[in-house]
Order: C-alpha cells, then structure tokens, then sequence
C-alpha cells in the first residue's frame, strides 16, 4: 500500500514506472473508471493501469 492522496495519476505513474514495470500505453482507472493522467487521487481510491492483452480472440485486460 502507498500513500498518493492527492498525487496525480501522472505523479504516481512515473514514481512507480520502473518498480511495477508500467506500460507507457496503460489506461488510468481509479475505482473502476477510466481517468486521465491529470485526475487527483482522493482518500480511499483504488488505481489500477491496464493494458489490453493482445491475446487472438480473447479481449482480456492485464491488470498491473
């Protein structure tokens, strides 16, 4: 667990880039929406980067 209260999206992804291996063209979703990499973390908010599995025929995400 990691405090980013009031990190941005953008913040924590480049705090965290190398540790967790983060995609450059992962999406951005807090509490299960999609946000941009300017949305402000609030008090209890889940962050999630996902990126799209290039699996043929299946359409599943990879969760990081």
């Amino acid at each position: 667990e990691f405090e980013i209260v009031g990190a941005t999206v953008a913040q924590v992804r480049a705090n965290l880039v190398d540790a967790f291996n983060i995609p450059g063209d992962a999406l951005a979703f807090v509490d299960g929406e999609q946000v941009d990499a300017n949305y402000v973390l609030k008090t209890n908010s889940t962050l999630e980067f996902v990126k799209q599995a290039g699996v043929k025929g299946q359409n599943r995400p990879v969760i990081f």
